[in-house]
C-alpha cells in the first residue's frame, strides 16, 4: 500500500507529465533535456557505447526527429559469461546503473518521457532493474506475489519516477526472457529465469524479441541468431516505440 507521501508524489508527477510541450520544455531542450531520452544498454563484452542497440536508436531518433530525440548509454561492465560470478556481479551492476542513470535524467527533466532498449545481457539487466529477479524478488514494477500492485516501495522516490516517465522499453535476445508473457515477440518457444508475470505491471510498454536457434537466449546454437535482431526486428520495434511517445 502507498503512503500518503508516494501517493501525493504520483498525483504530481502524473499531473507534469500531462502537460502540453511549453516554452519551459523547450527551454529544458536547451539546457540538454530532450523531451524524448533514450538508454541504450549494450551487449555482453561489447565496448562500451552503444553497442549494437545503437541502429536502432538512430532508427528512433532519425523517425522523432534529432530536435526531439536524444540518447545516452548504460555505464556497466557487460562481462562475458566465461565466469558465472563474475558475469552475475556484471547484471547486478548494470541493473543498478540502469537505476541510477535513469534517476538522475528523470529527476532532472521530470517532463521528458524515457525509452529503454537493451540487447542479450542488457535486456537482462532491463527486465531485472524493472521487474526484479527470481533470486532477489526485488522490483521496481511489482513484487513477485502480485506484480500488478505496482511500485511495492514507499521509501525510494526512484521507483516512482522510473514507473511514471519510462514510456517504452524493447529487448533483444535476453537471456531471462519468459515465455508466454503479452509482450512476447520472436519464434522461441523455451524460457529463461525471470518468473512468470513478474513484469506485468511494464507488460504494456514492453516489447521482447528472442528467436529459437539463439545460442543465449534459447538453448540454441546459433550467434547469427543472437546478432541478427537488429536485421529482423529493428522496424517493427521502432514503430513500437514511436507509437508510445508520440
Amino acid at each position: 500500500m502507498y503512503s500518503i507521501v508516494s501517493g501525493f508524489l504520483l498525483y504530481a508527477l502524473t499531473a507534469i507529465r500531462a502537460l502540453p510541450f511549453t516554452q519551459d520544455s523547450a527551454d529544458e531542450q536547451k539546457n540538454n533535456f530532450s523531451p524524448i531520452h533514450l538508454f541504450i544498454a549494450r551487449g555482453t563484452t561489447e565496448p562500451p557505447g552503444d553497442g549494437m542497440m545503437h541502429s536502432l536508436a538512430q532508427r528512433i531518433i532519425a523517425d522523432l526527429g534529432s530536435e526531439r530525440a536524444d540518447r545516452e548509454a548504460i555505464d556497466y561492465p557487460a562481462t562475458g559469461l566465461g565466469e558465472y560470478t563474475a558475469y552475475m556481479d556484471s547484471v547486478r551492476k548494470g541493473s543498478e546503473a540502469i537505476a541510477l542513470q535513469v534517476t538522475n535524467y528523470a529527476s532532472r527533466c521530470p517532463t521528458s518521457k524515457l525509452v529503454l532498449l537493451g540487447y542479450s545481457q542488457c535486456a537482462q539487466i532491463i527486465g531485472d532493474a524493472l521487474c526484479g529477479t527470481e533470486l532477489t524478488s526485488a522490483s521496481l514494477g511489482g513484487s513477485a506475489s502480485d506484480p500488478s500492485e505496482g511500485p511495492t516501495s514507499t521509501s525510494d522516490t526512484s521507483i516512482i519516477l522510473i514507473y511514471l516517465l519510462v514510456s517504452a522499453i524493447v529487448l533483444y535476445g535476453d537471456p531471462s526472457f519468459r515465455t508466454g508473457e503479452p509482450y512476447d515477440k520472436g519464434t522461441s518457444t523455451s524460457s529463461g529465469s525471470r518468473p512468470p508475470g513478474s513484469c506485468q505491471f511494464y507488460a504494456p510498454l514492453i516489447r521482447s524479441y528472442y528467436d529459437t536457434k539463439d545460442a543465449f537466449c534459447a538453448s540454441g546454437q546459433s550467434d547469427i541468431v543472437h546478432t541478427g535482431y537488429f536485421i529482423r526486428y529493428n522496424s517493427d520495434a521502432a514503430n513500437f516505440v514511436n507509437s508510445l511517445v508520440t
